[in-house]
Order: C-alpha cells, then sequence, then structure tokens
C-alpha cells in the first residue's frame, strides 16, 4: 500500500474551483463598493458646485440661476461618473436658496449577479445639495459698514 500524495492528484485543482468563485464575487463586489462611493462623491461634489454657481449667477432672476445651475452640473457630470447612468439633474430656486438634484441608476452588470437583480430595477444615486443666494455686493457694503463702526 502506497502512503503520500498519490492518491491525492487533482485535488488542488478541485479546491481552487471551488474557492475561485468566491474570491471572484468578493472582489467584483469590493470593485463596485468602490465605484459607488466613486460616483456618490462626484455627485455630491458637482450638486454642490452647481448649487453655488446658480446662486452667483441671476441677480435676482430665478429662472436664470436655476438654468445656470443645471447648465453648470451637466458640464461638470461630463466624463466623471464610472457607474451611474441616466442622470437626471434638476435645479431650482426656492425660499432664498438654489437647490439642485442630482439622480440617476448605478448600473451593476446582471449577468454576473444572475438571479439578485435580475427582476428588480437598478438601485439609485442620488445628490441633492441646497446653497443660499447671497448678494455679494451688500455683503461687501455691509463688511465695510461693520469695518467702519469698529475702527471709530
Amino acid at each position: 500500500m502506497k502512503t503520500g500524495t498519490a492518491g491525492m492528484k487533482g485535488s488542488c485543482t478541485v479546491e481552487a474551483a471551488m474557492i475561485m468563485p468566491v474570491v471572484i464575487a468578493a472582489v467584483a463586489i469590493v470593485i463596485y463598493s468602490a465605484f459607488y462611493l466613486h460616483d456618490r462623491t462626484v455627485l455630491n461634489g458637482i450638486a454642490y458646485k452647481a448649487a453655488l454657481r446658480g446662486s452667483q449667477a441671476g441677480e435676482g432672476d430665478k429662472d436664470l440661476m436655476a438654468a445656470g445651475a443645471r447648465n453648470m452640473a451637466v458640464e461638470f457630470m461630463e466624463h466623471r461618473l464610472l457607474a451611474a447612468r441616466n442622470v437626471k439633474v434638476t435645479a431650482r430656486v426656492e425660499e432664498g436658496a438654489v437647490k439642485v438634484v442630482c439622480d440617476g441608476e448605478f448600473h451593476i452588470p446582471t449577468g454576473m449577479i444572475t438571479g439578485i437583480l435580475s427582476e428588480k430595477e437598478m438601485p439609485r444615486i442620488r445628490a441633492e445639495k441646497r446653497v443660499e443666494i447671497r448678494e455679494p455686493t451688500a455683503f461687501i457694503r455691509d463688511c465695510r459698514k461693520i469695518m467702519k463702526l469698529a475702527d471709530e
């Protein structure tokens, strides 16, 4: 009777065949989690920048502010998202502030994850930012008044 590894030929191949799908799925989950965090961070930054620019754009014209914010968001978004698709940007002026909402689908290839998301719709990714409208000239005048009072 032989002892040793002669009877175990191919066991590493079988074990690797059982473990590799788990390893590949774990790596894919980590990669798509990083894509989600990246896209969410980028959308938050884009929404904030667009709201800030929109609040400075119109000098009182609400439609011009909202259009400026929306156009800036669309321009900023170009070629910056990794897995987000069909992102819609809405901008409006309400209660003395510009509000920008970026809402889209987070695309996960369902062929890779069969059965889990095949019947369901894709997860949503959303960013919403609000920036108050400031009058820069009035702010500068107020600062100068305060400085003048402090000097006296």
